[in-house]
């Protein structure tokens, strides 16, 4: 699911975006970035920041592709956390998290990489139960880095 273009981030303005540029983004916040592929993609921030770590849990998700031929779901994504339409605003396709992609960010990455103020952040944060099925869902993906799942059940444990 790539992110809005200068047409679509207008699209954007006003409704659901973030407009104080002093807000920082949190656990549950929703904000556009690249990827490694260089795709703009929605990210997710799925643990606080800790002092301690001076790191949180950033994971972007993507749109289910579907077979041409029948419609269905390619059976090589991984679906350990589907979303739908209405999850979350910015959620216009069924997706699905791309926890291959999961990573550690310090608290000055995500705040230069959503640069609140702008159409790159959400207003809204996701629902406890969202952000607990993508917990989850990090959890059971075989495709979690091992250093992002060990650091989501080392923070459970506090």
């Amino acid at each position: 699911m790539s992110s809005p273009d200068s047409s679509r981030a207008a699209e954007f303005q006003g409704k659901g975006v973030a407009s104080n540029p002093s807000r920082l983004v949190e656990v549950r916040s929703v904000f556009w970035s690249r990827n490694a592929g260089g795709v703009r993609h929605p990210h997710f921030v799925l643990t606080p920041m800790q002092h301690e770590s001076e790191q949180v849990i950033v994971v972007n998700c993507t749109s289910e592709k579907l077979d041409g031929a029948n419609g269905r779901p390619l059976p090589k994504q991984d679906y350990s956390c589907r979303l739908q339409v209405g999850d979350h605003e910015w959620i216009t396709l069924p997706s699905i998290m791309f926890y291959r992609g999961a990573e550690l960010w310090t608290p000055r990455e995500v705040q230069t990489e959503a640069n609140p103020g702008t159409a790159n952040v959400s207003e809204h944060f996701v629902s406890k139960e969202l952000l607990f099925r993508m917990q989850r869902g990090l959890l059971d993906s075989r495709h979690t880095p091992m250093e992002v799942h060990e650091f989501l059940l080392s923070f459970r444990k506090k």
